[in-house]
């Protein structure tokens, strides 16, 4: 169903942009509004909280609709939210619409997956979820690129946030249109014994400490680079491109070359370790190399996800949605802790949890997969 993985593409290309547009902006709307360190993590940290309800509980609104109608419909509700960001004028209304793009964010993040995973044919899937993560790597990539260009044109960040936030209704008007493609899903046929359990608690632990290395660099690069290290805003803007296209470097790299003799676990284990020491040796000697873990991160995301549905079958789209779940909610206690060290001690100190959660995640798959322990794996 080339449409539906197309449709899916174009649904995370927008997310994605959103997502990230926002890094660039942080430190003018930090000065807008008057926000401290804590205060714009919790800027963050709201949408992360909501996105972890709309993934949770993903699979009950999937249950008995049709996943694109539903796709459509969250489109919509990300554009509200996002226009609602850039007309705030006080903490308290930024939390409040931020909250709503959150959900939306959640809910779509999850359908996405979902639906490339059941439209994919088994054999491919691991290549057409790099692709569709290289469309957050291509939308990442685009989104320092924009600020700048809008930047220059003479639009502050409210003007760009408010055009911006047309682009969900691009995506909802054809999902919307495109009916009876995907069937309903009734989750309830499926059974989810103990075992299904455990699986979903291993991959889930294991995305959720991987989202504090990705998204510190990705929320926190702009605004190391410039109140740190004194970087313009176009140089640092620069940087964050540079990870980006990397990242989308390394994704299509492995959309097209199947690796079949490579098995996941290997892939995720050489991700997370070999982007720790780049994140440790960035943050301690040279900010240049940071930019780099775009490149080393760029497989892990997209391979868990196909472990994900190789591992829990039939019951992968519902455990998709707990997982990303529970990495999102990870995502507000990781905004939470940067922000409280950065008021503690500075952000370069603070964006240490970031290679020391990934170095974690590393060791732990090294650990488990040495010992055996097959708690969360099924043959």
């Amino acid at each position: 169903m080339p449409a539906l993985i197309l449709l899916a593409y174009s649904s995370l290309l927008t997310l994605g942009l959103l997502d990230n547009i926002r890094g660039p902006f942080l430190f003018e709307i930090q000065q807008d509004l008057g926000l401290s360190g804590t205060g714009a993590s919790g800027f963050f940290a709201a949408s992360s909280l909501l996105a972890f309800v709309g993934s949770w509980f993903s699979h009950r609104l999937l249950r008995g609709r049709n996943p694109l109608k539903v796709l459509a419909f969250a489109s919509v509700a990300m554009g509200v939210g996002f226009a609602g960001i850039s007309r705030s004028t006080n903490f308290t209304v930024l939390l409040a619409v931020a909250a709503i793009f959150g959900w939306a964010y959640g809910t779509l993040n999850a359908l996405q997956n979902v639906i490339v995973s059941e439209a994919a044919p088994p054999q491919s899937r691991r290549r057409y979820l790099n692709g569709l993560q290289g469309m957050y790597g291509l939308a990442a990539w685009l989104a320092p690129m924009t600020a700048t260009w809008l930047r220059l044109a003479g639009l502050d960040w409210r003007a760009i946030f408010l055009i911006l936030a047309a682009l969900p209704l691009v995506v909802a008007l054809p999902a919307a249109m495109v009916g009876g493609q995907l069937r309903p899903q009734d989750s309830s046929q499926n059974t989810w014994s103990k075992m299904d359990a455990r699986v979903t608690a291993g991959f889930a632990a294991l995305l959720a400490i991987y989202m504090w290395g990705e998204l510190s660099i990705t929320t926190r690069l702009v605004l190391w680079l410039r109140t740190q290290h004194n970087f313009t805003a176009e140089a640092a803007d620069s940087q964050l491109a540079i990870f980006f296209v990397l990242m989308l470097a390394g994704r299509l790299v492995l959309a097209f070359v199947e690796l079949k003799h490579v098995s996941n676990w290997a892939i995720l284990t050489v991700s997370l370790l070999t982007s720790s020491v780049l994140y440790f040796f960035g943050l301690q000697y040279s900010p240049y190399l940071v930019a780099f873990c775009g490149l080393t991160l760029a497989p892990f995301f997209p391979v868990i996800l196909d472990q994900i549905a190789t591992s829990l079958g039939m019951n992968a789209s519902r455990a998709m949605g707990v997982i990303i779940g529970v990495g999102n909610l990870s995502i507000v206690a990781m905004h939470l802790s940067v922000g409280a060290l950065t008021d503690m001690f500075n952000l370069s100190a603070a964006l240490f949890v970031g290679p020391a959660a990934l170095l974690l995640a590393g060791c732990a798959i090294l650990t488990l997969r040495q010992e055996r322990v097959q708690w969360f794996l099924r043959p």
